[in-house]
């Protein structure tokens, strides 16, 4: 699979794969990720982490040329995985994120990405979380908006940031009211401010991902 250095790709898929498919992306995980998936008391949730990372690995493998069950993964500070490469092989970047039974992979060179995606659900109190977790320009901006839209808006806004913050690698050293993302109706995702400086502004674009009705996307990518 070919990757140009100014090129993203990104994959979707769903989780719930059969008895087949899950059997043979199960040959391709190493033991710590078998014993992870041992540890979810839900079976749902064991298969849909087997497949999403089986899934993970046979992607990775059409770009870095080695067999799936060879790769290696490490993890920074903040938990972030990243593909050691093979002496010789450029480096290869990729985020994951999943919800209900959709995953998304986002797959560069040479640059940081983040993706998330969030189901919509409109049975919890999005004002309160986002009294905790927006920024005072984002709250602002979100009380503005139609409450017929509301819903939706605050889950554009809610995966703007955690795709940014994955981007970052920070986890949850980087508090979501450190920064602003846009979040109106028929506003171009971007990132409008952070207490790092217009620098940090210029240094990444996002956008919103396409998908299936009930779930909203986002993809950060540096530069």
């Amino acid at each position: 699979m070919h990757l140009a250095d100014d090129e993203v790709h990104v994959w979707n898929a769903d989780l719930g794969l059969c008895d087949e498919c899950l059997a043979s992306l199960k040959m391709l995980l190493e033991p710590a990720e078998l014993a992870r998936a041992a540890r979810y008391r839900s079976v749902q949730h064991a298969q849909h982490y087997i497949a999403g990372r089986g899934m993970l690995r046979t992607i990775l493998a059409q770009y870095v040329g080695i067999p799936p069950v060879d790769l290696c993964f490490g993890y920074t500070v903040h938990g972030k995985p990243f593909l050691i490469p093979d002496k010789g092989l450029a480096p290869v970047e990729f985020n994951v994120a999943h919800s209900g039974g959709v995953v998304v992979y986002a797959i560069a060179r040479g640059r940081a990405v983040g993706i998330d995606i969030e189901t919509v659900r409109h049975d919890i109190d999005h004002e309160q979380i986002a009294e905790r977790f927006f920024s005072t320009e984002e709250r602002s901006a979100l009380s503005e908006v139609p409450v017929s839209v509301r819903t939706e808006a605050f889950y554009r806004c809610w995966v703007r940031k955690e795709a940014y913050i994955k981007a970052r690698g920070e986890g949850l050293a980087l508090a979501l009211n450190r920064f602003s993302v846009s979040l109106r109706p028929g506003e171009p995702a971007q990132l409008l401010w952070a207490e790092d400086g217009m620098s940090e502004v210029l240094r990444w674009s996002l956008c919103d991902l396409p998908l299936e009705s009930g779930y909203v996307g986002s993809l950060v990518v540096e530069a």
